[in-house]
C-alpha cells in the first residue's frame, strides 16, 4: 500500500498525475504484479507518496515521490560523491561581488525552469526493475529519473552544469566574434619569441 497522500481526494489527484506522466512516457504501466515479474523477474516495488503544491494562480502541481530508501534500493546505489548546493545568501553575495569587481561589465543572469526536470533523463533498462510502484489500477515502473532516487540530484546537477557551461561558451563565443581583436599569426609569434 502507498502512503496516505497517494489516496487523497479518493486517489483522484494521484490518478491524474499517473495519467499525466504515463502520457508523457515517463512510466510504463502494468495490469498486475505478475506482468511486472514477466518483464523483470527480480523487480522490487516501492511505496510512493504524492506531493501536491497549490500555486498562487490557483492551479496545482503534483509530483510522485518513490520511497527507494525504505525499500532498500537507495542503499544499493553506489554514489561516491555528493552535491552541496549553495545557500541563497551565498549565491546573492557572489553575484553582488561580481558586480563590484567588474563594474565596467554588464552582468547578465538567466534562469531556466525545466518542466519535470528529473524526468528528462532516461533510465537504463536494468535499473527500471527497481522503480516499480503500485497505482490505483495496477503497477507502473519509471522509465526516467524520478523524485526519491538518492542519485537523482547529483545526476541532474551534472547535466545542468554541463548545460550552463555550454551556454557560457556560446555567450563568450558571441562576444569574441562581435568584438574585433588583433590576432598574431603563429609564424610571427614563433619568430618573435612570444
Amino acid at each position: 500500500k502507498n502512503y496516505v497522500s497517494f489516496y487523497a481526494e479518493s486517489g483522484a489527484l494521484a490518478a491524474a498525475e499517473v495519467g499525466r506522466i504515463e502520457e508523457k512516457g515517463y512510466i510504463q504501466t502494468f495490469t498486475d504484479w505478475p506482468s511486472v515479474l514477466e518483464r523483470w523477474p527480480e523487480a522490487r516495488a516501492s511505496k510512493v507518496a504524492l506531493l501536491v503544491k497549490d500555486k498562487p494562480d490557483g492551479t496545482r502541481k503534483s509530483r510522485l515521490i518513490i520511497d527507494l530508501l525504505r525499500s532498500g534500493i537507495n542503499g544499493d546505489v553506489v554514489n561516491p560523491e555528493r552535491v552541496v548546493l549553495p545557500r541563497v545568501a551565498d549565491l546573492t553575495e557572489s553575484v553582488l561581488d561580481l558586480q563590484t569587481l567588474t563594474p565596467q561589465l554588464e552582468v547578465e543572469l538567466m534562469t531556466l525552469d525545466f518542466e519535470d526536470a528529473f524526468h528528462t533523463l532516461a533510465l537504463k533498462e536494468e535499473d527500471r526493475k527497481n522503480m516499480v510502484f503500485k497505482t490505483g489500477t495496477g503497477r507502473a515502473a519509471f522509465s526516467r529519473l524520478c523524485c526519491g532516487m538518492s542519485s537523482a540530484p547529483l545526476i541532474w546537477t551534472r547535466v545542468a552544469a554541463a548545460g550552463c557551461r555550454l551556454g557560457q561558451a556560446l555567450f563568450l563565443a558571441r562576444i569574441h566574434i562581435s568584438e574585433p581583436t588583433r590576432r598574431t599569426p603563429i609564424s610571427d609569434a614563433v619568430s618573435s619569441g612570444k
